[in-house]
């Protein structure tokens, strides 16, 4: 969450105030965090976990962004490629929402039928 914060153009201090408040908020159900809330945390992470947004390397150098999902069908020869960016903006055709428990650390799992 913290990485996406940043990319978008937060300021670290911003973007860690954020994080704690959504955090805190979520952890003891204060009603700002209830509705979309969780939904949002997953679109983060989402966008995190599928383009590496945020990501440095091992001298601190900051790691460019994935554009493209390849997803290679093993059971064919189909091919499939899709712009990060398109599924992020359309990340609940990707996710079923209704079954991701806890936002902040269930999985993040892309299947097949969404291609």
């Amino acid at each position: 969450m913290y990485g996406v914060l940043n990319t978008i153009g937060f300021k670290p201090t911003k973007s860690e105030h954020i994080y704690i408040h959504t955090r805190i908020s979520y952890l003891f159900g204060h009603t700002a965090a209830q509705g979309e809330g969780p939904s949002h945390i997953i679109h983060m992470r989402f966008a995190y976990e599928l383009t590496g947004a945020g990501l440095y390397d091992e001298q601190g150098n900051k790691m460019d962004e994935v554009d493209f999902f390849i997803y290679n069908d093993p059971n064919s020869e189909n091919i499939y490629v899709r712009s990060t960016k398109q599924m992020i903006k359309d990340v609940f055709e990707y996710l079923d929402i209704s079954k991701i428990g806890d936002p902040w650390t269930s999985g993040i799992v892309i299947t097949k039928s969404a291609f």
